[in-house]
């Protein structure tokens, strides 16, 4: 994705909402989040990439984001990637 892993919490926090979350931070540039699902849970890992560089002008900051399911069935994985893309959205023209 690109944006910086504070960009990415600030979006995140709109798909987390009122859900219990537990954070971990897996070293400089790593960060994993820990869901609780109704039927499973999710983890969402975050990693820093380099910039990237257009033109020699624009630096655009890079985040490698994993999102895995257990146990969760395929209508609360479907919610959940829902949520997660409309809290991404950029307005845009």
């Amino acid at each position: 994705m690109t944006l910086s892993r504070a960009e990415f919490a600030l979006s995140f926090a709109r798909v987390v909402g009122d859900i219990d979350i537990t954070r971990t931070i897996m070293g400089e540039g790593h960060q994993r989040y820990e869901l609780a699902l109704p039927s499973g849970r999710v983890s969402v890992t975050v990693a820093d990439l380099p910039p990237q560089i257009m033109g020699g002008l624009v630096k655009l900051p890079r985040c490698r984001v994993v999102i895995e399911f257990d146990e969760a069935p395929l209508d609360e994985r479907r919610s959940f990637i829902n949520r997660f893309d409309k809290a991404f959205q950029r307005g845009g023209g």
